[in-house]
């Protein structure tokens, strides 16, 4: 029932009994004059025609439709020139900067349909606790059953490519971050624990009696939790959480300042979700059969390259490669996009010895690398010290997290 066509006397009543922010956007919500966010149904329905063959969708003909259209073209080369720079600087090849018709082709679908995914299955606006949830309709196994098992497992190996580049960035971002808060911390500290090397030097500052102290710890209970002890085992799924917001989000990302970086990454933070690692674990063992359709290789964007036949076939047990956090056995050549590049590329002498020594990489050697779990956090590094009650306000104000309004709305 539309409310607008309503009595007043009615209408005022409804708008009288409403409390709360959040009470006022769930009657909107009901009104028919809102549209409704997207179905099961509808994004069903609207990969079923993207992944028909035979379907295609109508080209932009208004000027608005070609500026948005134009807007994503130029994104999108923004992403991938990042993308290749960022290989030229692991000594892979020089020209990969200018890549094939081909190549470029294969890079262009990867973004792209990674964009789509983070689309199609978006981040979840509420709380963990909420009822429903939107993502609540695109669980793991359903991201798989309804994107993910629609592609060839090699072309689903692109995606993963995109996901760890993005995933590399911003931990990046998150370890500038943290060095930026430790030497904030180091500055504000005015006592410092016996088992400091540095100790004998300077164990307290001027203070007053009257100031407040507090002991650097449990972070965890702070708006700093992203930086505590507690929290390190889900860093990871923190940082994905924000690869998963897609395209545009790594644009703003990634051209912003440090002061952007930090507002960014703080509006992102400490949150979790299901996307494209959890949807690979639902995939099914590989038959022998599926080993022998993709034996072969060719230039053709439209098939597996030779990369994907000599390096990535030969390391499945599971259909569709999974990301492996503990073992990271594929990150180096994923950081390398091995499933875009062409024969003739990767027939260079310095090409295959750099996919050699990537797929040779030890199991710890990779985790290593790539896995921040075991590295020791802020609080760990300053664990018994302790600071003024005003500076862990001002740490909180710089490099806390920031609470969503609805966060705010429960308190």
């Amino acid at each position: 029932m539309s409310l607008e066509f309503l009595v007043p006397e009615l209408l005022s009543l409804i708008l009288h009994s409403i409390d709360s922010p959040r009470s006022l956007h769930n009657l909107i919500s009901a009104s028919p004059a809102s549209p409704t966010p997207a179905t099961t149904t509808g994004v069903s329905s609207f990969l079923d025609k993207y992944f028909d063959e035979s379907s295609a969708f109508d080209f932009p003909t208004s000027t608005v439709e070609l500026i948005k259209l134009y807007k994503v073209y130029n994104r999108l080369s923004f992403l991938i020139d990042g993308y290749l720079n960022g290989i030229k600087k692991l000594d892979f090849d020089d020209s990969v900067i200018t890549p094939s018709p081909s190549e470029l082709t294969r890079l262009q679908r990867a973004f792209l349909r990674y964009g789509l995914y983070s689309r199609v299955f978006p981040a979840d606006d509420t709380l963990p606790w909420e009822d429903p949830s939107p993502n609540h309709r695109f669980s793991a196994l359903k991201q798989f059953d309804l994107f993910v098992s629609r592609l060839k497992p090699w072309e689903c190996e692109e995606i993963v490519c995109v996901e760890q580049y993005f995933s590399t960035l911003i931990g990046n971002f998150v370890d500038e971050m943290e060095e930026q808060l430790a030497g904030t911390v180091k500055s504000a500290v005015v006592f410092k624990p016996p088992i400091w090397e540095d100790d004998a030097q300077a164990d307290l500052k001027d203070v007053g009696a009257e100031e407040n102290l507090w002991r650097f710890d449990a972070l965890d209970l702070t708006s700093l939790a992203m930086f505590s002890f507690d929290n390190r085992y889900r860093i990871h799924d923190n940082i994905t959480y924000m690869a998963s917001l897609g395209l545009d989000f790594m644009y703003d990302l990634i051209r912003s300042d440090k002061d952007e970086h930090l507002r960014l990454i703080r509006s992102n933070s400490p949150n979790f979700r299901h996307f494209l690692e959890e949807a690979l674990t639902c995939s099914p063992g590989l038959t022998m059969q599926e080993c022998d359709e993709e034996s072969a290789w060719d230039d053709d964007p439209s098939y597996n390259n030779l990369a994907w036949l000599q390096l990535g076939l030969g390391s499945q047990s599971w259909k569709y490669l999974r990301i492996d956090r503990w073992s990271c056995r594929m990150s180096p050549l994923r950081e390398l996009g091995y499933v875009f590049w062409d024969s003739a590329r990767l027939k260079s002498t310095a090409v295959q010895e750099r996919l050699a020594i990537a797929s040779s990489v030890s199991s710890d050697k990779a985790t290593a690398r790539g896995i921040r779990r075991d590295k020791e956090t802020v609080e760990e590094r300053f664990n018994g010290a302790m600071i003024p009650r005003r500076e862990l306000t001002r740490l909180e104000s710089q490099f806390g997290y920031i609470r969503r309004p609805m966060e705010e709305e429960l308190e």
